[in-house]
């Protein structure tokens, strides 16, 4: 008799069998070495890495270096730190993205190797995240080969103007990116366009300024140095210098005198005259603070600009600032070197400078948190205060009083006022300056604690607070940037504006045109591109694809509705007497309605009562810049 078997399907593990691979893939003598900053990284069989990369393939099978070494070169460190991710891929392992930094890294080295897998799954995982501008400017540069990246990266700046001149990164930006972005259609007005690419041009000019400032007082204190080392030979310097040589008893007293000003003041300062045979180069080094005419920064004479203020200087913005301390010793509102007589924020000065020592009054704890006397703090942390009040993030206020047992009485703004807070608090707060004066608004307190750079920070508060616009005090930026901007598209208003930054004939021309006497030679800017991501939304909770929640409970059967009626006699004969006009009329009918879920007899605004499945659809949400 025959017998029959049931029919067996066999095939090889071969997840296990990779996972051998990858533990062994170093002991093996067909292994290729990941070289970079003279080491080995990591290590990979020749075969599994040529079946991924056809350029690693041919850097093995021709007469190159590589195939002799058995030593692929790394050249740049993203390179280094992404290559045991690409090794672990290679082997079929999960990699997981830590952001769009090691996503970028990724996709560079997958195209420069030609791993087409690793390049797609890549690309694709940066399109579907919202980006900020410095985001997409690193697309544009770093990304260029991949088309649809950079597409989408350029739909973002252009759809999103106000977020892309806002932010630090534009301020950073290459003049060729500037020209590039202001050649494109933005979705804003001309004016909005020339203001930021101002405030760019301004914040270059600074920058490179004290780049320069910088490297020549980095060359001069190098001078100093080697002058002080060098040893001093009193008869040379009274050949070379006769009047020293001669000098009387008045000189010498003056000099004395002139000493004893200098150290005076708790000692802190030292005579580098003393030590240095050169006052000229030592006065060279000396950096004073920029009166910026009679006033300072802001005319100290309310009312009348031209007293000192913006008005009688011709000089740029930067030509003005650039001298000046950042905002003194104590941060950014410090008073220890104010701009004019009132201080860049309208504080006057005090007579001590702002200092990190802690005062007399208060323990080891208060000296630590640098919570003292006349301080402005931002709370970093909320906590509860000693009138059990709780005091939210971001709440600024001023040091009034401090106790013997270092716990500070603080002057909230707002509704919050006066607060007790003891010392064990006073890591969750952050000092931000120290002046006797009144405490800034809470907008600019909270402009330093959120990061703004000094040159951030001083245009976000000129924008708001100084008399004269930005446009009458900056300086012209490159032709090549303000050939882009379409002036004769402005409003009367916004051209008279930039009167000064045009030939007469062409704001003559511009004017013209918005005057309706002509027409435009160039067109309107064109709007801009618009981008859209697709993403999965369920119909029912409205959570996406990547929300791992269950679905929100539903009712699985219908409303009910149920009507009650009950009759009943207005009078106590209840129908029986025959002459009561009520018995006569008969009963009055009350009816009464109630609505329930059948399933459960929930109310019609009950939750749900069953658990059901997601059900997704495709929505797409036009794209928008990160703020």
């Amino acid at each position: 008799a025959e017998s029959s078997y049931p029919q067996r399907l066999l095939s090889a593990n071969l997840i296990a069998l990779f996972a051998d691979l990858y533990e062994h893939r170093q002991d093996s003598d067909d292994s290729i070495h990941f070289m970079g900053g003279g080491r080995a990284v990591d290590s990979s069989h020749s075969w599994v890495a040529a079946l991924h990369s056809p350029v690693i393939r041919k850097m093995l099978t021709s007469p190159m270096l590589e195939a002799s070494t058995r030593q692929i070169q790394l050249s740049s460190s993203d390179d280094i730190d992404v290559v045991p991710a690409v090794i672990r891929f290679f082997y079929g392992f999960s990699v997981e993205l830590c952001g769009f930094q090691n996503a970028v890294q990724l996709l560079k080295f997958a195209e420069f190797h030609d791993i087409s897998a690793l390049r797609d799954q890549c690309s694709a995982w940066i399109a579907t995240l919202a980006v900020t501008a410095a985001e997409c400017f690193q697309i544009i540069e770093d990304l260029p080969f991949d088309k649809f990246l950079v597409a989408r990266a350029w739909s973002l700046l252009e759809s999103s103007p106000a977020e892309l001149f806002d932010s630090g990164a534009w301020l950073e930006c290459s003049a060729d990116m500037v020209q590039a972005i202001v050649g494109r259609g933005l979705d804003c007005g001309e004016m909005s366009i020339f203001q930021a690419v101002v405030t760019w041009h301004e914040h270059q000019m600074t920058t490179a300024k004290k780049c320069t400032q910088g490297a020549d007082e980095h060359t001069t204190d190098q001078q100093i140095s080697s002058l002080r080392t060098q040893p001093v030979d009193e008869g040379c310097n009274k050949q070379a210098c006769p009047s020293e040589a001669e000098e009387g008893p008045e000189q010498e007293h003056e000099q004395r005198s002139h000493d004893e000003r200098s150290n005076d003041g708790a000692g802190q300062q030292q005579d580098v005259a003393s030590s240095v045979p050169s006052p000229d180069l030592v006065g060279a080094t000396t950096r004073s603070v920029a009166s910026l005419g009679e006033g300072g920064a802001l005319a100290s004479v309310p009312g009348n600009v031209n007293a000192g203020g913006w008005g009688r200087s011709q000089h740029s913005l930067v030509e003005l600032t650039n001298d000046v301390v950042p905002f003194g010793a104590g941060g950014l509102f410090g008073s220890t070197s104010s701009i004019g007589s009132g201080g860049l924020f309208g504080m006057a000065p005090s007579n001590s400078a702002p200092s990190a020592e802690p005062s007399a009054v208060g323990d080891e704890g208060s000296r630590c948190a640098g919570v003292v006397m006349n301080a402005f703090v931002v709370v970093i942390e909320e906590f509860t205060s000693s009138y059990a009040v709780r005091v939210l993030a971001r709440e600024v206020g001023k040091v009034s009083e401090m106790d013997t047992k270092g716990n500070a009485q603080i002057n909230f703004k707002g509704e919050l006022g006066q607060q007790r807070v003891c010392k064990e608090h006073f890591p969750k707060l952050r000092v931000m300056a120290v002046d006797e004066g009144p405490c800034p608004p809470r907008a600019t307190l909270l402009q330093s604690f959120d990061g703004l750079s000094f040159e951030e920070a001083r245009w976000q508060w000129l924008k708001r607070e100084t008399r004269a616009s930005i446009l009458e005090l900056a300086t012209v930026p490159p032709p090549s940037v303000i050939g882009q901007i379409l002036f004769e598209h402005m409003v009367t208003a916004e051209l008279h504006s930039c009167k000064r930054f045009l030939p007469i004939e062409d704001y003559a021309s511009c004017l013209e045109v918005a005057c309706g006497l002509k027409s435009a030679v160039r067109e309107k800017r064109r709007g801009p591109t618009e981008s859209f991501t697709g993403e999965r939304r369920c119909m029912h909770c409205r959570r996406t694809g990547r929300c791992e929640a269950a679905c929100s409970k539903s009712h699985p059967k219908g409303i009910v509705c149920q009507i009650s009626e009950v009759r009943e006699y207005v009078c106590n004969h209840k129908g029986r007497c025959s002459t009561c006009p009520h018995c006569i009329s008969g009963p009055v009918v009350y009816r009464t309605e109630s609505k329930h879920f059948a399933c459960c007899g929930g109310s019609t605004g009950s939750e749900g009562c069953t658990a059901r499945q997601h059900e997704f659809e495709v929505v797409y949400v036009r794209g928008k810049l990160l703020g």
